[in-house]
């Protein structure tokens, strides 16, 4: 089974859902203000990956945080750096997308952050299609007809996605699987009788399943299995004391 093409970013997939209605914009532009310092949860690094252009107010330190990213210290900076269309701006409350607009931007889709769980003024001209955990998602209405049936709805299983936390554990199992493979061909490799046995030092077999084990030991997911365990090396210990 192909694993899939898209990896999601977001902590409550909200990049699936642009992706879903903003896919068939190649490229595209985002503008994102007071971006989140965790690209594990940003909303726009799983665009930026497929190629769409990023303007970023404030908080970026100065620098494109990624290739094709430009920087801009306002709002006013921002929309000037903006050639043509702009698909999408992140923005962290109501207050700071009356002020986008108000700069002169026109975002298609309007990806909204309020601090405050009460604050949900849609500004003028705009359609509240989706929230979803912290983020709401709104439409211009000039784009409501083609997008806002889009974004209506969370994602699920038909976007065909894939948590990047989930295809990084993902990874970390394969290259743990391959490391069991090489540790098991060099353990036959040494075993009494093998031709091979003659040909190999004790001292350079058990270095090379050392360095396999730790490898082993060292991906997420030996890390991540810990406590399963040291529950199955505990509950033998804890029956032969009940025997007692």
């Amino acid at each position: 089974m192909p694993h899939p093409a898209f990896l999601s970013y977001a902590v409550d997939a909200e990049d699936v859902v642009l992706h879903r209605a903003l896919g068939w914009v190649t490229p595209g532009t985002y503008l994102e203000v007071a971006p989140v310092a965790a690209e594990e949860q940003s909303p726009t690094r799983a665009l930026a990956d497929l190629g769409w252009r990023g303007v970023l107010v404030a908080g970026a330190d100065g620098a494109a945080r990624r290739p094709g990213e430009d920087v801009a210290e306002d709002l006013t900076g921002a929309t000037a750096a903006l050639d043509g269309a702009l698909h999408l701006a992140v923005v962290p409350g109501p207050a700071a997308a009356r002020e986008l607009l108000a700069s002169g931007a026109r975002p298609w889709v309007l990806l909204v952050r309020p601090a405050d769980a009460d604050e949900h003024d849609a500004p003028e001209g705009y359609v509240r299609r989706l929230v979803v955990g912290r983020s709401e998602l709104l439409v211009a209405a000039e784009h409501d007809a083609r997008l806002g049936e889009l974004l209506s709805y969370p994602a699920d299983s038909r976007d065909g996605f894939e948590r990047a936390t989930e295809a990084a554990l993902r990874a970390d199992l394969e290259d743990a699987a391959r490391s069991i493979q090489r540790w098991r061909a060099a353990a036959l490799a040494g075993w009494p009788g093998d031709a091979a046995e003659e040909d190999r030092e004790p001292d350079q077999t058990a270095a090379l399943l050392a360095h396999e084990l730790a490898a082993v030991k060292a991906t997420l997911s030996w890390r991540v299995t810990r406590p399963l365990r040291m529950v199955s090396t505990l509950a033998p210990v804890r029956r032969l004391r009940a025997r007692r």
